[in-house]
């Protein structure tokens, strides 16, 4: 099982002035190391020049390595089950970042209050139950109850 938050860099670029300000030609050349021609599909699939767009190419860069372990494994015909944490606190400057589905994992987001990435509204109904049944059924069973990654983008989205 593999997974990240929807927008993984969130949590490193909220408030960065100079991650703000940078144009599509700086995101582009920040990204394309990584996903060489993809870069340019990455930047459009977001809101372009904007921090969220950054944000988003960025984490496509950085967080979606599991994404890549998926793609590889799943066609020798490994039981392979990605997911994506999608869930955006209110109040939070972070979005869906890396390591945000960890107070759900553990069942403990009340012991998180003054983490600012989940934000100040409170934990929704049902989140926690959404994060820690595929978990404990993966660990018990090796299956978190949804479909397999194929390498058609199978991707369970949370949150």
């Amino acid at each position: 099982m593999t997974g990240a938050g929807m927008i993984g860099a969130g949590a490193f670029l909220a408030g960065n002035e100079a991650m703000a300000g940078m144009t599509r030609e700086q995101v582009l050349d920040a990204v394309r190391p990584r996903l060489g021609a993809a870069a340019e599909d990455a930047y459009a699939r977001y809101e372009p020049g904007t921090p969220a767009a950054i944000a988003s190419a960025l984490s496509d860069e950085f967080f979606r390595d599991g994404d890549r372990l998926a793609g590889g494994l799943a066609p020798s015909g490994n039981a392979v089950y990605a997911y994506s944490f999608d869930h955006r606190p209110a109040g939070s400057p972070f979005g869906a970042c890396h390591c945000l589905e960890l107070p759900f994992v553990f069942g403990n987001p009340q012991s998180w209050s003054d983490a600012p990435m989940l934000g100040t509204e409170g934990v929704p109904d049902g989140l926690v139950d959404a994060v820690q049944r595929p978990w404990i059924a993966f660990i018990r069973t090796g299956d978190p109850g949804w479909p397999l990654y194929t390498g058609e983008r199978d991707v369970q989205h949370i949150g």
